[in-house]
């Protein structure tokens, strides 16, 4: 809900938050990547992203432009197919997107590809209770303004439902579509 989750960008001071990055890169979509600060009370923001389209070594300056901009940077998730090395790739010492990323001085750790659970923390996040006006539960995720790409995914993600006589026979569908989700599934590996 824009009225609820969504805000004005402030400063993400170093001794009350830390921010966490998330990077999913494809060979025929933009990159994405998520900063997620954690206020110490547990809430988080979304504070920035990247969604462009480049090679390896344009994404690994941009990454260190935005990393400069958080000092309070602790770590990067990259999605665990950065780390499958290319058995046919002849030179070994760069055969992964992990190893180009370290050989352009961007570290990362293996990001999660657990999706129900990641939806789920999603969910969690996001859900609020309002009595009146008072919030009985505040949500534990927000969002700064000038994260567009990221609001856009909130706003158009969808559910894979089944047509035709299928459709009467199965329950619903458990598996989201494959679009439009690339900051969210940072966002899922992050939380």
């Amino acid at each position: 809900d824009r009225n609820i989750h969504v805000v004005k960008p402030f400063t993400v001071k170093p001794r009350d938050f830390s921010v966490i990055e998330a990077i999913d890169v494809h060979p025929r979509h933009p990159d994405a990547v998520l900063y997620l600060a954690t206020r110490r009370d547990g809430v988080n923001f979304i504070v920035d992203e990247l969604y462009e389209n480049g090679t390896t070594p344009e994404l690994a300056e941009r990454i260190k432009r935005k990393r400069c901009l958080y000092p309070n940077f602790v770590k990067s998730l990259l999605e665990p197919a950065g780390f499958i090395e290319d058995q046919h790739e002849e030179n070994k010492t760069e055969n992964s997107l992990h190893k180009k990323l370290a050989n352009l001085g961007i570290d990362c750790i293996p990001g999660s590809k657990r999706r129900h659970d990641a939806i789920k923390a999603i969910q969690d996040a996001i859900f609020y209770q309002k009595v009146g006006e008072e919030y009985a539960q505040s949500p534990t995720l927000y969002i700064f303004d000038t994260c567009v790409r990221t609001i856009f995914e909130f706003e158009h993600y969808q559910w894979t439902e089944w047509t035709g006589k299928t459709k009467e026979r199965k329950a619903p569908s458990e598996k989201p579509q494959d679009k439009d989700d690339h900051e969210l599934e940072n966002l899922g590996r992050i939380l």
